[in-house]
């Protein structure tokens, strides 16, 4: 085994990605708040802690955030970065294989540019 084989896995095991840590934290309290087996799916996690916590999931949770950062740089933005955002709002493409934050937060940029 390589040194670079040996620094992904420890003990023979997939080292986790930070997001895939959090889900796991989450969906363990979860679980422990509303007293749920262990061995409950991800999904009926994720719709209990909704229903009955009001908690989103952690990508929801960190699409909402982006959101909201893009939202605040927006509104104390420059000139130059209105123009940009104008000029990226008129752009279409068929087909976006990476998307950027800006494309992820298209409604919240149209909020702070309407249509004139």
């Amino acid at each position: 085994m390589s040194p670079f084989q040996y620094c992904q896995t420890k003990n023979g095991v997939s080292i986790k990605t930070h997001l895939e840590i959090y889900i796991t934290i989450q969906n363990t309290a979860v679980r422990s708040i509303l007293k749920l087996k262990y061995d409950t799916p991800s999904n009926i996690v994720h719709h209990e802690a909704f229903n009955k916590l009001k908690l989103l999931t952690v990508s929801n949770r960190l699409f909402e955030l982006s959101e909201r950062y893009v939202g605040t740089r927006l509104s104390h933005s420059i000139p130059l970065v209105e123009r940009l955002v104008k000029e990226y709002k008129g752009f279409e493409s068929r087909y976006i294989e990476y998307p950027t934050p800006l494309c992820n937060c298209y409604l919240t940029i149209s909020s702070f540019f309407p249509e004139t």
